[in-house]
């Protein structure tokens, strides 16, 4: 027998504020994703082959235009790899509010 289970249409999020949707566990350290609106973000924080220092990938999306931008430093500590990441984040076509990206990822103990 058939299920007449009913699910919700999915709809794109129209929310203006940033916020964490996902959070996983790496090999070596941890991944998060953010969302506004259409847009998501995912900072890959995790140990650098360097002593001390801390490795910080960056990569955004667009969900509607499919526009995408990649970044990746190497800093001292996990919280100076995110600011340099927002420093050198250049896509205009991906804007992020980078501090908000500090503050979320400061709140669940990710710095």
């Amino acid at each position: 027998m058939g299920s007449n289970v009913t699910r919700a249409p999915k709809t794109r999020t129209t929310s203006t504020e940033l916020r964490i949707v996902g959070q996983v566990r790496t090999p070596r350290g941890f991944a998060y994703d953010f969302a506004v609106g259409d847009q998501r973000l995912t900072i890959r924080i995790e140990p650098a082959s360097t002593d001390g220092q801390w490795s910080v990938e960056g990569h955004g999306r667009h969900l509607i235009r499919g526009t995408e931008c990649n970044g990746a430093t190497v800093q001292p500590s996990r919280a100076a790899g995110v600011r340099a990441m927002g420093e050198e984040w250049q896509d205009e076509s991906l804007p992020f509010d980078w501090p908000a990206v500090l503050s979320l990822l400061d709140t669940v103990r990710a710095l």
